[in-house]
Formats: structure tokens, sequence, C-alpha cells
């Protein structure tokens, strides 16, 4: 009975030896200046407003439109250019009967 409470007793006293040194290396080796990097340039993505990314996305959606409308124009022009031979054909052929 005795072995074993100097048992518990050793045991307590390495548990609070550790406790003792655990609390008195956090209270030296404890930093009291806060480091952080300061970085410079865009916003990335996710941390832009709202309006700030409709704003990228309408100016996509206007080139893509712009783009759009030029190749529809192109296609009208040669629609009209291959009517009009059309015409000029159909023409000719009706004066030769």
């Amino acid at each position: 009975m005795r072995f074993t409470r100097l048992r518990k007793l050793g045991t307590a006293l390495v548990l609070l030896a550790l406790a003792a040194g655990s609390f008195t290396a956090g209270a030296i080796f404890q930093d009291t200046e806060a480091r952080a990097e300061v970085r410079h340039g865009e916003t990335q993505p996710h941390f832009k407003s709202g309006a700030q990314r409709s704003e990228q996305i309408l100016r996509g959606m206007a080139d893509t439109l712009k783009s759009i409308d030029a190749r529809l124009e192109r296609i009208e022009k040669l629609a009209d250019r291959h009517a009009k031979q059309d015409a000029v054909e159909t023409i000719r052929e009706r004066r030769g009967r």
C-alpha cells in the first residue's frame, strides 16, 4: 500500500514538474511582436466587390457582341452581293427568252 502511494506521489510530482516547465518555457520564448507580409498589387478576384466583377463580365460580353456584330455585317454584305448577282442573272435570263 505504501508503494502505490509513493508511486502516485511520484507521478503527481512528474506531472507538476512538466506543467511548470511548459509554463516557464512558454513565458520565456513568447513572441511579443507580430510579423506580417504586405503584398501590393491587383486585388484577387474573390476579394473584389460585386460591381468590380460585373464590370469585367460586362466588358467581356461587350467585346463578344462587337465581334459577333462584325461577323454578321460581313455575312450580310456577302449575302447582299450574292442576291444582287442572282437578281442580275435572273434579269438576263428573262431578257434572253
